[in-house]
């Protein structure tokens, strides 16, 4: 292989960050004899995959399940000392502006079901499924690194297409969003969204997200790796234009030619590599590249005799909304000191029964519910005068925003769940930011709202203009057909190959709208 061979505190590779891409690229090293060291801040392996525990409740801090099993398990096919874990389908459930539907199912049958439910627009969401179909079906024969052949009338952006099918409000922003808002973005986008909700499924580990973690950091250290918790990673390390290691917090330094990062873009370009070690345009793409918005989240440890949760029968995560479909989303006002708790309730809420998908995670006749919805990184900063503190008005300030968020719940989805809470756990965009490690608390990762183009290829973002320097990660592709642990996987997988082979580096900018 074209890494060179160290010994004593030198290494073959470094890989910075212990979340599913990261431990994929060092399983994948190290099964190709590269002597690998896993270098993660957090105590246990997952990165923001990896839940947390609370009274006997466990929490997340990231995904509540993901798609792509079909890449996940394919991967990992034939690879020696990984236990590999099974796979369970979460339902999905619309409730908003009168109606209720099950989304998580064959487009077929999801076809009928909304033909049933808006019979004046039976033969607008027929032709609605049928172009997804047709787009989402070219889109996934489509190799990587080719373009996709999509007809030109599918290329526009999905609010021309949806408003020309349908009239009802409701259903334009269902059909439009998978959930309650407008729709955005182009149409390609959005049938590839339906595809995975409806054909591929969203699924959920046998055992947790941290059994997951951990059956890769077992198979990590199998292979001959070694993973180093507790290790915070300060600098990458770049000389002459080639890698040459990691700076820790405490001083120490690590060689190795090799460095996979599996922090995102901007932690690893912004905060990692020094600017002056990297071409400017390409750190000007990565600071001008959008990112996903953040969230705001309460996680529940409730009692199961106390509340009425029929609501989850058919469907552990329910899209929620109250009230008739809006004729604009003015939302929270995010530039004012503080927002109105009833206009945070009255946004988009999933609410999730999470233990429905794994009873492990909460004790027994007990679950956890996990209430998110979409929030302003920069309004929270503000109670943030240094990292990692707080002003002291910020506690009072979540818990009557998470009051508000639970108690639509309870009027509107589950009677009884005030009364039935043991354990709250609120986290805002800065938690997301400071402890699941995510640049400005961003829970997706690329923006979803890009620029309308024709170009819908996916592009590998793993090779850097950075010589012995790798991505993996939920943004190592370019597009958002392929996101979270799939991308995260199969990003490790392919910055392992090109470190074996000596691949990169590259002066070409892809990074999803950096050209704005």
């Amino acid at each position: 292989m074209a890494i060179a061979a160290h010994s004593g505190d030198c290494y073959d590779a470094i890989v910075v960050g212990a979340g599913p891409g990261g431990l994929t690229a060092a399983l994948f090293l190290s099964q190709e004899g590269a002597k690998t060291l896993v270098l993660d801040m957090k105590d246990a392996p997952g990165g923001t995959s990896r839940g947390f525990m609370r009274e006997g409740f466990t929490f997340p801090i990231g995904a509540l399940g993901f798609t792509g099993i079909a890449e996940v398990t394919g991967a990992f096919a034939g690879i020696e000392h990984l236990n590999k874990p099974d796979f369970r389908r979460a339902d999905y459930v619309v409730d908003a502006f009168g109606t209720r539907v099950k989304i998580s199912r064959e487009l077929k049958r999801l076809t009928n079901d909304l033909a049933t439910l808006f019979p004046d627009e039976a033969a607008g969401v027929r032709d609605f499924f049928e172009y997804v179909d047709a787009v989402s079906r070219r889109l996934s024969k489509t190799p990587m690194g080719e373009a996709p052949p999509i007809e030109p009338r599918f290329t526009g952006p999905a609010a021309d297409i949806v408003s020309a099918l349908v009239t009802d409000a409701g259903l334009r922003r269902l059909l439009g969003s998978i959930g309650t808002c407008e729709p955005y973005g182009g149409f390609p986008l959005l049938a590839a969204m339906w595809d995975v909700m409806c054909e591929r499924g969203i699924w959920y580990p046998e055992g947790g997200f941290n059994n997951f973690a951990d059956r890769l950091a077992a198979a990590v250290m199998s292979s001959g790796g070694t993973l180093r918790t507790g290790a915070y990673v300060l600098r990458i390390n770049v000389s002459g234009g080639k890698v040459n290691g990691v700076l820790l917090s405490d001083g120490n330094r690590i060689e190795a030619p090799v460095v996979v990062s599996n922090a995102d873009f901007k932690s690893t370009f912004l905060m990692l590599v020094d600017a002056d070690s990297q071409p400017p345009e390409w750190r000007g793409a990565v600071e001008k590249a959008p990112i996903a918005h953040s969230i705001f989240q309460v996680a529940l440890g409730i009692e199961d005799r106390k509340a009425d949760l029929s609501a989850f029968l058919d469907g552990s995560h329910i899209i929620h909304r109250r009230g008739e479909a809006p004729g604009n989303d003015p939302g929270p006002v995010w530039k004012e000191p503080e927002i109105e708790p009833e206009d945070l309730a009255g946004q988009e809420l999933e609410v999730c029964l999470w233990s429905r998908d794994d009873p492990g995670l909460a004790p027994q006749g007990r679950s956890v519910m996990v209430i998110r919805t979409a929030a302003d990184h920069e309004h929270f900063s503000r109670y943030r005068p240094t990292p990692g503190t707080r002003l002291p008005v910020y506690s009072a300030y979540k818990d009557l925003l998470a009051g508000a968020l639970v108690r639509e719940v309870s009027r509107s989805l589950v009677p009884g769940l005030e009364e039935a809470i043991r354990v709250v756990d609120i986290a805002t965009p800065l938690t997301f930011e400071e402890a699941g490690g995510r640049f400005a608390g961003s829970v997706v990762g690329w923006s979803q709202k890009q620029p309308l183009a024709s170009d819908y290829t996916v592009r590998s973002l793993v090779l850097t203009p950075v010589e012995g320097l790798y991505m993996a990660g939920f943004q190592a592709f370019s597009w958002l057909y392929l996101g979270g642990v799939p991308t995260a996987v199969l990003s490790g997988v392919e910055a392992a190959r090109y470190a074996a082979a000596g691949k990169g580096p590259v002066s070409r900018v892809m990074i999803p709208g950096a050209d704005r």
